[in-house]
């Protein structure tokens, strides 16, 4: 089960590197590094195997693609280590090649390991030659192969050293208002907490297809919070999307809506707060998804009207 739940995660890593609804490139460089990882770790030099889903192995040449037309975007320092991997490497080259083997001609590479000198061995009435492209055999030699298997491993932990360290002025959460506003305040760990609750009545959702995109927006926001500083002005906007989604679940699913809608409005209630530099008066849902009401009383500003000439000679 657990090598199943693996091939399932990686396989949707796929998807959404490609996806045109992800397009922030740390969580993109993050899902490479990932694919690398996995793919290195399927590789069996011994037996010329490769023990992989084929929803991954297919697109792998596409994800090679994408990590050359992305260097551009990686932080200098790993840049020029990508570079050397990759066209060092050729793991496009090699995982294709090793996918591609029939088992008749695997049979015949690791029969021909075991010759010392020669590729012509003897049937009993005279020899014939075990006719292997020399392309294929090139890039399949266990050695090779075992080289592969530790570079692809250096290239994801480098692809997400680069997604950790990714930086451009559209990542920057600098904004503060001191005298009202000042994220540095919220308390990631509660909203861990409360994101984990969350996850656990998405779960519940029978639709699952709407149960993977609220589980992947709820992935992106324990990324976000897991920064060493959070950018809370996108972990809000991904927070209202969420609750937009999960309000119209809510007309098919009420109750089940219902608690997610509360849990939701805890999160946006606890970043809220926090931030205020001084703890006004928060919104806060009904139970029974009523309108909006005060926490508390909200202050009362009267105006005694102004004295008339009249008032004043009495």
């Amino acid at each position: 089960m657990a090598k199943e739940a693996e091939e399932e995660e990686i396989i949707e890593d796929v998807q959404r590197l490609f996806s045109r609804f992800s397009e922030r490139i740390p969580e993109k460089l993050a899902c490479a590094s990932r694919i690398f990882r996995f793919v290195g770790s399927r590789i069996i030099p011994q037996t010329l195997e490769l023990e992989a889903p084929s929803e991954i192995i297919d697109r792998f040449e596409a994800v090679c693609l994408w990590v050359r037309k992305s260097i551009p975007e990686i932080a200098p320092e790993a840049r020029e280590q990508i570079v050397s991997l990759i066209d060092s490497l050729a793991p496009e080259e090699v995982i294709v090649a090793l996918a591609s083997l029939d088992n008749r001609t695997r049979q015949k590479m690791l029969f021909r390991r075991k010759l010392p000198f020669s590729s012509f061995v003897t049937n009993g009435f005279g020899f014939f030659r075990i006719e292997i492209a020399r392309e294929v055999e090139g890039h399949l030699q266990e050695a090779r192969l075992r080289e592969m298997k530790v570079g692809l491993k250096r290239l994801s932990s480098i692809l997400q050293y680069a997604a950790d360290t990714y930086h451009s002025e559209e990542e920057q959460d600098d904004f503060l208002l001191d005298d009202h506003y000042d994220p540095r305040g919220i308390d990631p760990a509660k909203v861990k907490t409360l994101l984990t609750q969350l996850r656990n009545e998405v779960e519940i959702l029978p639709d699952m297809r709407v149960k993977t995109g609220l589980k992947h927006t709820i992935d992106e926001l324990e990324q976000e919070v897991s920064r060493p500083s959070p950018r809370w002005r996108r972990f809000a906007g991904k927070t209202i999307i969420l609750l937009a989604i999960v309000a119209d679940v809510k007309t098919v699913h009420p109750e089940i809506g219902e608690q997610i809608l509360h849990t939701i409005d805890a999160i946006v209630r606890v970043v809220v707060q926090d931030s205020q530099k001084h703890r006004g008066f928060l919104p806060e849902r009904k139970p029974d998804n009523g309108p909006m009401h005060w926490a508390e009383e909200p202050r009362r500003i009267t105006f005694s009207p102004r004295p008339t000439h009249s008032d004043k000679l009495e």
